[in-house]
């Protein structure tokens, strides 16, 4: 039992044994002292930490939807959809767009939020430093991709590759500091936990089935294994095959062309072009 500064005493619960949304409510209302919670103040009203509450819930589900849910799908289309021409990447660009708006509007909610312990003061440097790579990700993948074949494109895969890789693990750790700071119920962790576990397993899987179709490079024309090698791209897929024999208007490596001869950059480039 604790003492706030009236000398009135304030109950200590271990915070798995409550709702999460009825403690929150609690500790900001001074019913309660969790270990982890924001700092109490006598001067603010009953009302004020209700309505700090709900700030809280809608900030972590923001959040949760956009680092838990968007960007892992977003990546799975990447890795998943390749066939689908001309689709795949539309998908990938609007579900990261989304996920962008969303972490913007978490990150005002946020700016609202007390942040008075050690472990909050972390939380929203990991954040501020998420959404910040997430921008510069924003950037490098609408203003600053190389054509398909270009030279410089396999440098691009690997900053666009790697600061998606940064942007998604610090949003997910982030996601885990939030819930253990006000400390939700052992089901919000679960249910987390099984989302994103699904969405690495059907990566996996994509991979390997993948890996054990790709054709020997001795049986890849040469014109295609130059390219791959260049622009740090897988060999010809299936689906590559597949569009080389039925479009007649396939260039090498079944790349459909354009008007003046040169391949469509953003509906034949090869291999994973965005995914993380």
């Amino acid at each position: 039992m604790l003492l706030n500064n009236n000398s009135s005493p304030v109950k200590y619960l271990p915070a798995e044994t409550l709702d999460s949304q009825k403690t929150l409510i609690m500790s900001f209302q001074g019913l309660i002292s969790l270990g982890h919670s924001r700092s109490l103040q006598d001067d603010q009203s009953p009302e004020y930490y209700a309505q700090h509450a709900y700030l809280v819930r809608y900030h972590g589900w923001i959040m949760a939807s956009a680092f838990g849910l968007l960007l892992p799908l977003s990546i799975v289309v990447a890795r998943c959809f390749k066939e689908r021409r001309g689709i795949w990447l539309h998908t990938h660009w609007i579900l990261n767009v989304i996920a962008f708006l969303l972490v913007i509007a978490g990150v005002v909610l946020g700016h609202y939020l007390d942040v008075d312990t050690t472990l909050l003061q972390n939380h929203k440097r990991i954040g501020i430093a998420a959404v910040v790579i997430f921008g510069i990700q924003v950037v490098v993948a609408a203003g600053l991709r190389p054509k398909a074949f270009s030279h410089r494109r396999r440098y691009w895969n690997v900053a666009h590759w790697n600061l998606g890789r940064i942007v998604l693990v610090l949003g997910i750790v982030n996601l885990y500091i939030g819930m253990h700071a006000y400390g939700v119920s052992a089901g919000y962790y679960i249910a987390l936990s099984v989302v994103l576990a699904f969405f690495l397993v059907v990566a996996v899987i994509k991979d390997s089935i993948d890996i054990i179709s790709m054709p020997p490079v001795a049986l890849v024309p040469e014109g295609d294994r130059e390219r791959a090698i260049y622009s740090n791209q897988p060999l010809m897929t299936r689906g590559d095959r597949y569009h080389a024999q039925s479009n007649k208007n396939a260039g090498p490596g079944g790349h459909t062309l354009g008007k003046n001869g040169t391949v469509d950059n953003d509906i034949a480039a090869p291999g994973p072009a965005v995914n993380v």
